[in-house]
């Protein structure tokens, strides 16, 4: 039988205790519970926004995407094409031209993100899911189209309905003499929209899909391409087949996965995730000021009864702890109240999304959430290890008291 953790025990179910020790331990519980609560909720949260964001990114972004190393653009007959086809893995790929461009419907403008796409560009993504006007369409009947975010949409004010206003697009030639006319050092072609899609505002505010053929006149690169897109067949893992695409390409050109192609933007929730851990640490650590409180007042109540115990051999390893567990046992009550009270409103809002954006235009109805085992231990572990050492001090005292003073 563990003494000391069954004396531990006896004081806290004690109702001996004075009241205002009774209060103080309730609140030291009681802020323990909340903290815990926070870090798991707001810890899910970051969880369930980068769920969100890997969302989007298998919405827009290939499972694989092949770039040259330097530079902007390379040739497509140069690359390996029908090797990497031959991939066991490999479902479709794509060539792709991105540049910026100068956007004019009317008497507007913009910058927009132009992005000329190969036959199979839709079946690597869901764009064709996300059109909320017209219609996902780029070639008919010889006849060019364009697709453009609701948000370049907006800026411009473009209807797909209107068969009378096409989109200009503009941009510089790439000669080295300067031309005495303005117009004659630009590239400048006209194409009707057809469709408007909805993603995310950084993809809707930015780009426009286009034929691959139609970008490379318009930025005088024929022949040339910015990347090769790749889809891969479902449950294969990227990795190898990223490997064996590396090999056929050379060491001239890079192949990223779509974590690896989103980098910043998982980097920078990362960061944030951490620095809420940290914040809310510092909040347990201030929660456990009030345990520290509690024992030391504890000591002092039960100095008398220390000094009984020592005198009939209780040695002072025994009593300090008894005071550890005495805290430990606080942290806990705390810790798995918080931690129960976290996974409720975790659950709540999983299941009935009460938390809500409040935004017409948001492409989320609620906020999302992801509890993550990980979170839970490294919750639970935070306010235990934080607990046990506010114990040490009130615990060594009390190790300390001497017995002829309380006896």
């Amino acid at each position: 039988m563990n003494v000391a953790l069954y004396i531990a025990r006896k004081y806290f179910l004690s109702k001996k205790k004075k009241s205002f020790i009774n209060f103080i331990a309730i609140i030291s519980m009681g802020s323990l519970c909340v903290a815990a609560a926070a870090m798991i909720i707001v810890l899910s949260g970051f969880n369930g926004m980068e769920d969100f964001l890997r969302s989007l990114f298998v919405s827009f972004d290939p499972d694989l995407r092949l770039s040259p190393l330097k530079g902007k653009t390379m040739y497509f007959d140069q690359l390996p094409i029908e090797k990497i086809k031959k991939i066991d893995g490999v479902l479709y790929l794509t060539p792709v031209l991105e540049e910026k461009v100068l956007l004019r419907y009317k008497e507007k403008k913009t910058i927009a993100r132009l992005k000329g796409v190969g036959d199979d560009f839709f079946k690597l993504n869901d764009i064709e899911n996300k059109i909320v006007s017209g219609e996902p369409l780029l070639a008919k009947n010889d006849k060019n189209y364009a697709i453009i975010g609701v948000g370049l949409q907006y800026k411009l004010g473009v209807s797909v309905h209107d068969a009378f206003f096409p989109l200009q697009m503009i941009f510089p030639k790439r000669t080295k003499s300067v031309s005495a006319l303005p117009e004659n050092s630009f590239n400048q072609m006209l194409i009707m929209p057809s469709g408007v899609f909805a993603l995310e505002k950084q993809y809707d505010e930015q780009f426009v899909f286009v034929p691959l053929k139609f970008a490379q006149d318009l930025l005088s690169n024929q022949g040339k391409v910015s990347s090769l897109e790749i889809g891969l067949k479902p449950g294969i893992d990227p990795e190898g087949i990223k490997n064996q695409i590396k090999e056929l390409a050379g060491a001239d050109f890079k192949v990223l996965d779509r974590d690896e192609q989103n980098s910043v933007q998982l980097k920078v929730l990362k960061t944030e995730k951490l620095i809420a851990y940290f914040i809310l640490t510092v909040i347990i650590l201030v929660a456990s000021l009030n345990i520290f409180l509690c024992l030391t007042m504890l000591v002092i109540e039960k100095k008398h009864d220390l000094s009984v115990m020592k005198s009939l051999g209780v040695d002072r390893k025994l009593i300090f702890k008894i005071y550890v567990y005495e805290g430990l046992i606080m942290s806990l009550v705390g810790g798995v109240l918080g931690t129960a009270l976290g996974l409720f409103i975790c659950w709540v809002q999983i299941k009935f999304q009460l938390a809500r954006l409040g935004a017409e235009t948001a492409i989320l109805d609620a906020y999302p959430m992801k509890v993550e085992l990980f979170d839970l231990v490294v919750s639970f572990f935070t306010i235990i290890g934080i607990t046990f050492l506010s114990s040490l001090l009130p615990a060594y005292k009390a190790s300390k008291v001497q017995i002829k003073d309380y006896l």
